[in-house]
């Protein structure tokens, strides 16, 4: 399935490495959608602001490759809200168990439980542009 393949220790060190990246993945879509949200209430061209900052420090795959998707309100999973939404329910009970805070990890899940509540569990993890546009008054409820 995949290219990168990297031995991280004993049993159970692999799903850690999984839900580490979903960690990362789930506050860098907060991130993305806050960021176009923004860009849209202050009257931006969203796709002009993501040439500009897609080449910089913001530069990633989910700025540069689900911004546009959120911007043109394609919303077609590559990976689906809820199957997202389980793995960070996973994360966070291991944190739990660990004795550690993810406020941001809580953040997420929060949100994109707001998807699954309002019927958008099978759209893509880009979908989260629709929670914040929601917020921001401009977009259909969620």
């Amino acid at each position: 399935m995949g290219e990168n393949i990297v031995h991280m220790g004993a049993a159970g060190a692999g799903q850690h490495t999984k839900m580490a990246n979903q960690i990362a993945i789930a506050s860098t879509m907060l991130a993305v959608s806050e960021s176009l949200s923004y860009a849209k209430a202050a009257g931006l061209n969203q796709s002009a602001v993501l040439d500009a900052i897609g080449t910089g420090a913001a530069s990633s795959f989910l700025l540069n490759g689900l911004g546009p998707k959120m911007v043109a309100g394609d919303y077609a999973p590559g990976f689906f809200v809820h199957h997202f939404v389980k793995d960070m329910s996973i994360a966070l009970a291991e944190a739990e168990r660990m004795k550690i805070d993810l406020p941001g990890l809580t953040l997420a899940r929060g949100l994109y439980q707001k998807l699954i509540d309002g019927g958008f569990g099978e759209d893509g993890t880009q979908a989260l542009y629709r929670v914040y546009t929601q917020m921001a008054g401009g977009g259909d409820a969620v």
